[in-house]
């Protein structure tokens, strides 16, 4: 092979690889492995998991409360910060929590991000695992009664910044008005979580 045939190849895969890397895998939706069971909001069931490391309840009545699943080490996460930041601002009388994959580190990272908000280091995965959340960010809405009404991706818009398809700040002001959303789930997309990843 000659120098300028090699070096115009690996030109090429670094380009590919780069454009992989940085934007095509955050268009394609993330599943949740075959083995885990999530729940269906459209029978907006009660939460899976009953109360947070925070002290937040999540079962029974109470204020609308939004899981805000957010990974400080995903691209896609970190761009999508300032629309989750306009959706708490715009949601007042709920209570939000974001949820980090990784320990105490991330969390306060998430905190810095999200001033105001708490949030809770999911190590081994059990809440992603519990609302079926395999990818970041991702949001769950429960009602006043502690039903989940809402699962999924913030937006599905290539870039996160469509109003029409913001479907998880639209579902926390249907529960704000006591209604059920119109959509109740939308696929995942963003950066895979280490809980999907290892029950695959």
């Amino acid at each position: 092979m000659k120098p300028a045939t090699f070096v115009f190849a690996c030109w090429l895969a670094g380009t590919a690889f780069a454009l992989w890397h940085f934007s095509v895998r955050y268009a394609m939706a993330v599943k949740p492995p075959a083995e885990w069971t999530p729940p269906d909001p459209r029978q907006a069931p009660p939460s899976p998991v009953g109360k947070l490391p925070t002290g937040l309840r999540l079962s029974g009545d109470g204020p609308v409360r939004v899981l805000n699943f957010w990974d400080p080490d995903c691209a896609c996460s970190r761009f999508q910060a300032e629309s989750i930041r306009s959706a708490v601002r715009a949601s007042a009388g709920a209570r939000w929590v974001t949820v980090v994959p990784g320990g105490r580190e991330a969390a306060e990272l998430a905190e810095r991000e999200f001033p105001g908000v708490p949030a809770v280091a999911d190590a081994d995965g059990r809440i992603a695992r519990a609302f079926g959340v395999p990818a970041a960010p991702a949001a769950a809405v429960l009602d006043r009664r502690g039903r989940l009404v809402y699962v999924g991706s913030y937006n599905v818009a290539r870039f996160c910044d469509d109003e029409r398809t913001a479907y998880a700040a639209a579902a926390v002001q249907s529960a704000l008005r006591g209604e059920r959303p119109e959509v109740a789930s939308v696929p995942f997309f963003g950066c895979g979580s280490p809980a999907a990843a290892a029950a695959r």
